[in-house]
Order: C-alpha cells, then structure tokens, then sequence
C-alpha cells in the first residue's frame, strides 16, 4: 500500500490521501482511509492549538520567544507537520 500525503499546498494545510493498491480488499481501505483521518485531525488540532495559544500572546512575550505576529502562521503549520 503506499500512501501520499500533502500538507503543504500553497501556505494552507491540506490533506490527500491516495491508496495505490487493488488487491488491499474494502476492509484495507478503510483501515488505511480512518488512518489518514486521524493523522489528519491529530495535524489539525496541533494546528490550532498552536495558532491560539501565540495569537494570544502580546508582542512583547512573542518577541521573548524570538518571533514576530507574522511568523504566527508559519510556526504553526510547522507543529502541525511535526504532530
């Protein structure tokens, strides 16, 4: 079975899943599509617990950390493929 996922596309999170093998039976495929959703919702909420948390914080505790408003995004895109 192989398994492709993209997650990056053009700044978003998205999620494909392409299951390549013919002889896996309907029971393999819906192992493997529940896998992908799970993966999907695990990368999704990191995402957003991420994004929260540091939109939350003030300009000044973000610069502590090293960041600026605008890094906001890319950080949390990266917990998200890191999850």
């Amino acid at each position: 079975m192989q398994l492709q996922h993209n997650e990056y596309m053009e700044g978003k999170m998205s999620h494909t899943i392409e299951i390549q093998r013919p002889d896996m039976g309907l029971f393999g495929r819906l192992a493997a599509a529940r896998t992908a959703m799970r993966d999907h919702a695990r990368r999704a909420k990191a995402y957003r617990t991420t994004r929260h948390e540091l939109s939350m914080m003030s300009d000044r505790d973000l610069s502590d950390i090293g960041l600026a408003r605008g890094d906001i995004e890319d950080v949390s895109l990266q917990a998200a493929l890191q999850a």
